[in-house]
C-alpha cells in the first residue's frame, strides 16, 4: 500500500508543478520584474515582495545549506562508487545510493531545462543580469537531498536508535532551508511554490522506486526461503 501511495503522491506533486508552471505563464501577468521582467500572479509576487523584503542572513544561511546538500550528494556517490568497486558489480550497490544517483541526475536536468526555459527572473537584482529564479533551485536540492536521504541513513545505520536524530535532523534542515528561502526575499512567492511541488513529486518517485525494489526483494529473499 506505501508504494500505491508514493506513486499517487509523485502524480499528484508533479501534475500540480505542470498546472501551475503553465498558469505563471497566463495568469496576472506584468512586467514587475527589476529588470522588466513579466512575472505571473504579479499581485500575489509583489505584495509578498513588499512584505517579506530582501534579507541577507537568510540568502547566505541558504547559500550555505545548499553546499552542505552538495556535499551530501557527493559524499553518497563516493560511498556508491566503492560498494562498485568493492563488490564489482553495480547492481550490488545498495539501492538507495543508486537510485540516489538518478535522483540527482534529474536535480541537475531540471535545473539545466529551467536555466534555459525561463519562467520568472528574481524579484531583486543580484548580478548585473536578469537570472532565472523559477523553480526555486535551493529549495528543489535542498528538500530533495535532505529528504531522499533520510533512506540512506536507515540503510547505513543498523543501530535503529540512531536513525531518528538523524532523520529528525535531515528534516530540520530542509524545513530550514525551505523557511530561509523564503525569507530571504531572493525569490518571489511562486518560485518557493513551484520549488516544493517539484521536490515533492522527486522525492515521492524516488520513494516509490525505492519501495518498489525492496519488495521485490523481501519476495525473492521469501522465495529462496
Amino acid at each position: 500500500m506505501k508504494k500505491q501511495a508514493y506513486f499517487i503522491a509523485f502524480f499528484v506533486f508533479f501534475s500540480l508543478f505542470i498546472v501551475f508552471t503553465v498558469l505563471l505563464k497566463i495568469v496576472d501577468v506584468r512586467a514587475v520584474g527589476p529588470f522588466g521582467g513579466f512575472v505571473g500572479f504579479a499581485s500575489l509576487n509583489v505584495s509578498f515582495r513588499d512584505l517579506v523584503g530582501v534579507h541577507t542572513f537568510w540568502y547566505h544561511l541558504t547559500q550555505v545549506l545548499g553546499y552542505v546538500a552538495i556535499l551530501l550528494g557527493f559524499s553518497f556517490g563516493v560511498l556508491g562508487a566503492a560498494e562498485w568497486i568493492a563488490r564489482k558489480s553495480l547492481k550490488a550497490v545498495d539501492a538507495e545510493l543508486l537510485l540516489s544517483g538518478a535522483l540527482y541526475v534529474l536535480l541537475g536536468i531540471a535545473y539545466v531545462l529551467f536555466e534555459v526555459v525561463v519562467i520568472n527572473e528574481r524579484p531583486v537584482a543580484l548580478s548585473d543580469h536578469p537570472e532565472a529564479s523559477y523553480p526555486s533551485s535551493h529549495t528543489v536540492l535542498a528538500l530533495s537531498v535532505f529528504l531522499a536521504a533520510i533512506a540512506v541513513w536507515r540503510k547505513l545505520l543498523p543501530d535503529t536508535a540512531r536513525r531518528a536524530p538523524i532523520s529528525a535532523g535531515l528534516i530540520v534542515l530542509a524545513a530550514l532551508a525551505l523557511v530561509g528561502r523564503l525569507l530571504s526575499g531572493v525569490h518571489w512567492l511562486t518560485d518557493i511554490i513551484g520549488g516544493v511541488l517539484l521536490s515533492g513529486a522527486l522525492v515521492s518517485l524516488y520513494f516509490a522506486v525505492l519501495t518498489v525494489h525492496n519488495e521485490k526483494k523481501e519476495n525473492l529473499i521469501q522465495n529462496e526461503n
